[in-house]
């Protein structure tokens, strides 16, 4: 016969060092509601919040499907936003699967960063070096790319090389130690 009450799951780490009946971390609440959490279609998602949805289709990209991320408003904003910066029509987000910019959209949006700083690095990008004419894609947008781009932290471009190689003349340049 089935054993009626399972084993008890073993503390987490972080438990154990707060004692025996200490709260889990925040972050791990977080991640068992969300594993409780299946959203089967495009309307049950859209009751979520962005930020639980794009972490369950980060989490689970196999439900992604039922997700769809390329319909979701704030994605849509983002692009949206984008192309008008870039005086491009960036046209509707493409299908998760097989968009690096809907990845990128969503990554950002599980990352928690909310769509008010994506729209802000839109209009920041194009002082930003990184999204110079010829090399604008959504798929760029990394965390650390969206924190720099927020914080005003970029440098100048790199438009060449630091000087022409110089003649090494047959020498290894060890030639000036002396030896004793």
């Amino acid at each position: 016969p089935p054993d009626p009450d399972p084993p008890p799951k073993p503390p987490s780490p972080r438990a154990a060092q707060d004692g025996p009946g200490a709260d889990p971390p925040e972050e791990e609440q977080q991640e068992a509601v969300l594993q409780q959490i299946s959203p089967t279609d495009l309307e049950s998602a859209l009751k979520l919040p962005p930020l639980a949805r794009a972490r369950i289709a980060e989490a689970r990209p196999g439900e992604a499907q039922w997700l769809v991320p390329q319909r979701w408003p704030e994605v849509e904003t983002v692009f949206r936003a984008f192309g008008a910066a870039w005086g491009l029509e960036l046209g509707s987000p493409g299908h998760y699967d097989r968009d690096a910019g809907t990845r990128a959209v969503v990554g950002a949006l599980a990352a928690g960063f909310t769509v008010e700083q994506l729209q802000q690095v839109a209009l920041k990008s194009a002082a930003n070096p990184l999204f110079r004419k010829g090399n604008r894609s959504l798929g760029m947008l990394t965390p650390e790319v969206i924190r720099r781009t927020l914080g005003g932290e970029f440098g100048a471009p790199r438009t060449s090389k630091t000087g022409p190689v110089q003649p090494s003349h047959g020498l290894t340049g060890w030639e000036s130690v002396d030896k004793k």
